[in-house]
């Protein structure tokens, strides 16, 4: 890296913790933060006619992270966010075709299931929304304090990750310890797994479980040409009941981890373990003691 890279580098990492350090507390752990970035204006999961009216309307928004995003930091320093970061990083598309597959190969929602190329986030632009967030209000975080040993766990996997090309793969429906790549949630919430945490305790408020209707997905799952005015113009599509054939798909949502840390922080939903609820900026947070969870020994990844 050049001498000139390194110092914006340390200027963009400089402005970011001048706002970071408004904390009012005392931060004494390693910590790992997940960075989540709503949808621009939310997206519509009710039926399949809805959920692409939103989706083309975020896209159409001009601002980033259409569908939302989760970017996730590594602080191992005993000093949490008041530290500097070890990690910055997500994942993302390297290349985004879904208008060609929707348009012109008749996708329909077979591109939930598509595996796109994909790459990790750059420490730049993870540092440009961080401060966009900051200021905006459009982030929120969620900081979990962790042990050394883990934190250490966790540098490894994201090097272990890399290494075996696994970001290559962009997917809503990849699953990261299997080897299958991520998409931007699965990726920040496998931190978790990796640091031993039952991630079930959160699925409740992050995730969603759909049954999507085989008649409405096309592409190489199905063979079906399915044209993307199937489901802008019929209001009546529904997902799957239980006498029709189906595919399943669980995922993580962005837009409803960033909505679980403002309903926490207005008392409306309780965290799982002790924490406190902060704020950054124009930016709402949680902190989570996970300094109880052991830190997991052997493989990481799973066959």
């Amino acid at each position: 890296m050049s001498v000139f890279k390194r110092l914006h580098r340390i200027l963009k990492l400089v402005v970011t913790l001048s706002v970071g350090l408004c904390f009012s507390l005392q931060v004494l752990a390693d910590q790992l933060v997940l960075y989540t970035t709503p949808s621009p204006y939310g997206i519509n999961w009710h039926t399949p006619h809805t959920l692409i009216r939103s989706v083309l309307r975020n896209h159409s928004s001009g601002q980033p992270h259409e569908i939302g995003h989760v970017a996730v930091g590594l602080y191992c320093s005993d000093r949490g966010l008041s530290g500097n970061p070890d990690l910055l990083t997500g994942m993302t598309s390297a290349v985004d075709n879904s208008q060609e597959l929707l348009l012109r190969q008749g996708y329909g929602l077979g591109i939930l299931f598509h595996n796109f190329a994909g790459r990790v986030n750059t420490w730049d632009e993870v540092i440009t929304d961080i401060n966009r967030g900051v200021q905006s209000g459009r982030m929120s975080f969620m900081a979990f304090d962790i042990s050394r040993a883990t934190c250490q766990r966790l540098m490894n996997y994201e090097t272990e990750f890399r290494e075996r090309g696994y970001e290559q793969s962009y997917g809503l429906a990849n699953r990261p310890l299997y080897g299958e790549g991520a998409g931007c949630s699965a990726f920040g919430v496998s931190f978790l797994e990796v640091a031993g945490v039952d991630t079930n305790l959160f699925f409740a408020d992050w995730g969603r479980s759909l049954r999507v209707p085989t008649r409405l997905v096309g592409g190489p799952l199905t063979g079906y040409f399915v044209p993307l005015a199937r489901l802008i113009l019929n209001p009546l599509s529904m997902w799957a009941f239980n006498r029709e054939s189906w595919f399943p798909l669980s995922f993580w949502d962005p837009d409803r981890m960033h909505t679980y840390v403002h309903q926490v922080n207005a008392g409306s939903r309780a965290m799982p373990f002790t924490g406190e609820i902060l704020s950054w900026g124009n930016a709402r947070g949680l902190r989570m003691n996970l300094l109880g969870v052991p830190t997991p020994a052997g493989p990481i990844f799973r066959q």
